[in-house]
């Protein structure tokens, strides 16, 4: 039976309530830019989400590029009708994607109160996620790796799959309901069976609208790090898998593999699975739907298929289009479209006049979230922000880093022990980057904020080193880099995230360099043909140039920039290390004991460093690290803390 979920049964929807967006102000619609043209169609066209991370209210801060990204999962539901609409009348279809992740990230799916009021509603933040994003009617998604780190998260995952939130109608099979959520390679062992069982279904098969037979699979990638009673198939042994080859016998219109691994060739296995169908289908259109790593990415693996991925946080939502009918070359056409989340770029390609843009229902999802929010104290302000840190836009050196401000005052402030303050005794802190997930925006900073900029929960421990060890301690662990082993959840956790901060990093980095390289030689180029004063007045144009922030995608399927919906100035990125920690205090002797204090996130990675900076040292182990201060006080709570005291 499927569960009630009363706080969608709301009254009259007119506009959102001022009640309910106190801390959440609408975006000035007029200041966002307009997309450079209308959407390419197909015969069959998709829309793509992936890494939500609970971000189902948008992004509601407004220092640029935030209000790019806007637009939240009522207004998304509105635009998908209108898009729904314009399929019909075309007689074409629209298929709508997701890749996975929707835990760990903002507020609304980190924070859960645990009242009988609640949890008679919902199972956990991530039932939340999940049940509004149910609204929009995926057709194909799959399971994310932040949905497996901890059992209760799964088991919560595979609840609502039988209570059917995922489920739609089947054409194929007489009107039946079947559900879209596959996991083709991920397990569940349920409270008392003994048996393991896939959380969703493990394929489907099903007819669009326009009657295309579909076979569509979600996998995840060779994920090594899930809960216990989890269980993550290789791809390589489950394309050998009986129930694998019988389900691509039959030839389809099209297949569709949704999943949670990157679409970069060179860290992923998404030409495997496209081997074992083109072993029975020489041609078939394969659509192939990726993410993990953040990035906007597309990839043509051979004539006949796409792979693409769209992004992160519901900054971007995805477009794909093909027509199925072969052109000389014998392939597919076709076309992407990375699109700005917000109500501008919706309405822009909807096609309808603003005052029908928003549906009945897709009022009704906002309403319901902005309740939500606003029952869980989401937009409960903890303090002002004097000013914004931001997590990558400037080197870990400048007062605006967000990695420095942790470092220098948030950790101190908040992490401590009574007793080596008392004795005056010496100490740093180290964290890993990965640990942290956003920005902090000048203004009012809410639980939203403080979960949003650190999901991850995670201990802190101290230990008493050499001064002549701990004094290189960072550097050597930047040098060996993120560890990819891990001796517990939680560090297990911490360093996967390294992997993809990284992946996102470099792609970031790239997108500043490529520009500020074109922009130096077109600046050169007006100094020479039109003199100093033109060439100053163009770099002082550049500080106009912010409200333009946003992603320039390179990817694989066409030139530079021609896959965005708008065109934009990267965000000035400056890569941060895998490690940062306080200043090592001054006129400390080599053998003078110093306190590391450190998150459980990456412990393997301390033992291993003071093992290789003093081999003769007597080695150190987990057991060898004691709790720091309060309990209570772990990596997610230390933002709050903070501005609660500093902030007000």
């Amino acid at each position: 039976m499927r569960p009630f979920y009363p706080i969608l049964l709301v009254g009259v929807l007119g506009p959102v309530s001022a009640k309910h967006r106190s801390r959440i102000r609408p975006v000035d619609e007029s200041k966002l830019p307009f997309p450079k043209g209308p959407l390419v169609w197909g015969d069959v066209n998709f829309v793509h989400t992936t890494d939500i991370h609970g971000w189902v209210l948008g992004h509601h801060h407004s220092t640029w590029p935030e209000p790019n990204y806007s637009a939240n999962t009522g207004d998304l539901y509105s635009f998908l009708t209108h898009l729904r609409s314009q399929a019909d009348k075309a007689g074409v279809d629209l298929l709508l994607v997701d890749s996975g992740d929707h835990h760990d990230g903002a507020g609304i799916v980190s924070v859960y109160p645990n009242t009988q009021e609640h949890s008679q509603h919902y199972r956990s933040g991530g039932s939340v996620v999940d049940y509004h994003l149910s609204k929009l009617g995926y057709d194909v998604l799959a399971i994310g790796n932040h949905e497996l780190y901890k059992y209760p998260d799964a088991l919560q995952v595979a609840d609502d799959v039988r209570d059917g939130i995922w489920d739609k109608v089947d054409r194929k099979n007489g009107g039946e309901t079947s559900t879209r959520f596959l996991t083709s390679n991920v397990e569940i062992t349920l409270d008392g069976r003994n048996r393991s069982e896939s959380i969703g279904a493990r394929y489907s098969k099903f007819k669009t609208r326009m009657g295309k037979d579909v076979t569509a699979f979600g996998v995840l990638y060779n994920f090594s790090f899930n809960a216990k009673n989890t269980a993550i198939q290789p791809l390589r042994e489950m394309v050998r898998e009986s129930w694998f080859l019988e389900a691509i016998q039959d030839r389809p219109d099209f297949f569709i593999v949704a999943g949670h691994m990157s679409i970069n060739r060179a860290d992923s296995e998404w030409q495997l699975l496209l081997d074992a169908i083109r072993e029975v289908h020489e041609d078939v259109p394969v659509f192939i739907f990726g993410g993990h790593n953040h990035v906007r990415n597309c990839e043509r693996l051979d004539g006949n298929s796409i792979s693409f991925a769209g992004g992160r946080y519901m900054e971007t939502v995805g477009w794909v289009s093909a027509n199925l009918t072969k052109n000389e070359s014998n392939e597919m056409d076709v076309s992407r479209r990375y699109l700005d989340s917000n109500r501008r770029s919706f309405k822009y390609h909807a096609r309808v006049p603003d005052h029908k843009f928003d549906t009945h229902e897709g009022k009704a999802i906002s309403e319901s979230l902005f309740k939500t929010f606003d029952r869980w104290n989401l937009s409960s302000v903890l303090g002002h922000a004097p000013q914004s840190y931001f997590l990558s836009r400037y080197p870990v050196t400048d007062d605006r880093s967000l990695l420095k401000k942790l470092m220098d005052d948030v950790l101190p402030a908040t992490v401590y022990d009574d007793k080596v303050l008392q004795h005056g005794r010496k100490r740093i802190y180290l964290a890993n980057s990965g640990c942290q997930r956003f920005d902090i925006f000048k203004g009012e900073f809410t639980i939203d904020d403080q979960y949003s900029i650190s999901p991850f929960s995670s201990p802190f421990v101290q230990i008493t080193l050499p001064a002549r060890i701990v004094r290189v301690l960072r550097q050597k662990m930047n040098d060996e880099g993120a560890s990819q082993f891990a001796p517990s959840p939680a560090l297990e956790q911490g360093m996967s995230e390294e992997v993809v901060r990284k992946a996102f990093d470099a792609s970031m980095v790239k997108q500043r360099q490529d520009y500020e390289d074109r922009r130096q030689r077109e600046l050169e180029f007006l100094r020479l043909a039109y003199g100093q004063t033109v060439f100053d007045a163009e770099v002082e144009r550049e500080s106009d140039l912010v409200h333009r922030y946003g992603y320039v995608t390179e990817d694989n399927c066409g030139p530079v920039g021609s896959g965005d919906d708008v065109e934009h100035v990267p965000v000035p990125y400056a890569p941060v290390p895998d490690y940062v920690s306080t200043t090592f205090p001054e006129g400390v002797d080599d053998e003078e004991p110093v306190f590391v204090i450190a998150m459980t996130f990456f412990l393997n990675d301390v033992v291993k460093a003071v093992s290789k900076i003093d081999p003769a040292y007597p080695p150190i182990t987990y057991s060898d690290f004691e709790p720091c201060g309060d309990s209570s006080m772990t990596s997610n709570q230390v933002w709050g803390h903070y501005a609660r005291k500093h902030w007000n």
